[in-house]
């Protein structure tokens, strides 16, 4: 698919980013300086998430992004989501024991790893 080269042509080629980068930086406002506005819009419904998705699947989360778009965090689905980007938090990405999330689980560790706005 053209809009898939396209996005690794953008990452990879453009921006040069590695992989613990894209989600960090990886903005909109490349895809619209590198002319790929139209395609993001059209294909990807304007979001620079789901264009990398489609390059690199299940690679990242969707919080892992600096925007996941209006009513993620609340809307029908946003306790679900708000629970599945804690369990990923605690599980996978700092693998704590249960027993020791009050005193490493806060709004800086939060913050640090994109949920602030949980």
């Amino acid at each position: 698919m053209h809009a898939i080269a396209a996005v690794r042509w953008l990452i990879e080629d453009q921006l040069r980013l590695i992989m613990d980068e894209i989600p960090i930086k990886v903005r909109f406002r490349d895809f619209k300086d590198h002319g790929l506005d139209t395609m993001i819009k059209s294909v990807f419904n304007s979001s620079p998430y789901l264009s990398i998705d489609a390059v690199y699947p299940g690679k990242f989360k969707r919080w892992q992004f600096a925007s996941v778009g209006n009513g993620y965090w609340t809307g029908e689905n946003g306790l679900q989501h708000a629970k599945e980007a804690m369990d990923w938090l605690i599980h996978e990405k700092l693998n704590i024991p249960v027993q020791e999330i009050p005193a490493l689980i806060g709004e800086e560790t939060l913050k640090k790893h994109g949920l602030g706005g949980c």
